[in-house]
């Protein structure tokens, strides 16, 4: 649903959302992650802001092939 971030639980989801009708922006991240916590409600003001953009947050330590697939080295990643 736009208008809010929604985390991703797999694969599956993510490529569903990539097939929707929407944008997408993915914040690529991990509990741990001290710059992530501190972006992440600038990204949920973001996600509010602007409805018609898909805002996902992915972890990276749960969803380590998606991280893997888009190259992820560094966290945050966008």
């Amino acid at each position: 649903m736009a208008g809010h971030v929604q985390e991703i639980g797999g694969s599956a989801a993510f490529n569903a959302a990539l097939g929707s009708r929407f944008l997408v922006a993915a914040d690529f991240s991990a509990a741990w992650c001290g710059p992530c916590k501190a972006i992440a409600p600038i990204f949920a003001q973001l996600a509010a802001q602007h409805p018609q953009i898909l805002f996902l947050k992915v972890d990276v330590d749960a969803n380590r092939e998606l991280a893997e697939q888009f190259k992820v080295t560094g966290i945050p990643s966008f």
